[in-house]
């Protein structure tokens, strides 16, 4: 039995809540494994937002994709309130998140904690009802371990009225592979929902 990885899993979990026509954002681009899976996702009457600091990536995703739902911001994730359109606040499906570096880039340019949870903190206030954070973090680089354990700190702190959380680790008994966050974002206070279902 083939293990499944961990990218293909967190693909699968979005895959059943995006659909045509939906607004969503790729918070690392990289090589644009992700907006791709984004772009299919949401269709030509989508919006796919992308956001990758180094030049390189964005110019990586634009020839490897050529899409006319793309928005690409050359700027850190962590500011991403500032870059995106104010029609978009509330109104966002999914946004991902691949910690680390850029795959085959500078292994020294990596996303840091500190801007990771104001991206993270972003991201969250932007989701519409019933959207979904996704964040997939590498412990085995340095300062991986750092960001993963900020992540988790920050997913456990979350109000749970507001956000359901499911963690994804690898059966591996690596300590450095990678480990999957999801982050649901209720369709409604907790509070308002009905006993009687």
């Amino acid at each position: 039995m083939h293990a499944i990885s961990l990218v293909k899993t967190i693909h699968a979990i979005l895959l059943e809540r995006i659909q045509k026509g939906e607004w969503v954002i790729d918070a690392t681009l990289g090589k644009g494994q992700d907006t791709a899976f984004l772009v299919a996702a949401v269709g030509e009457a989508g919006r796919v937002f992308g956001f990758d600091i180094q030049a390189e990536s964005l110019h990586h995703v634009q020839q490897r994709l050529r899409s006319s739902v793309l928005t690409l911001y050359q700027a850190n994730h962590a500011d991403l309130l500032q870059h995106l359109p104010t029609v978009a606040h509330g109104n966002i499906r999914a946004c991902m998140f691949n910690l680390g570096y850029l795959p085959g880039g500078n292994q020294h340019i990596i996303t840091h904690a500190t801007s990771t949870l104001r991206a993270l903190s972003a991201a969250c206030q932007v989701l519409m009802p019933d959207g979904i954070v996704t964040i997939i973090a590498y412990p085995g680089h340095p300062g991986g371990a750092e960001e993963c354990g900020a992540v988790t700190e920050f997913c456990q702190q979350l109000a749970r009225e507001e956000f359901t959380v499911e963690i994804i680790v690898s059966h591996s008994t690596n300590p450095n592979a990678p480990v999957g966050f999801v982050l649901k974002k209720c369709g409604q206070p907790l509070r308002q929902h009905s006993i009687n279902r």
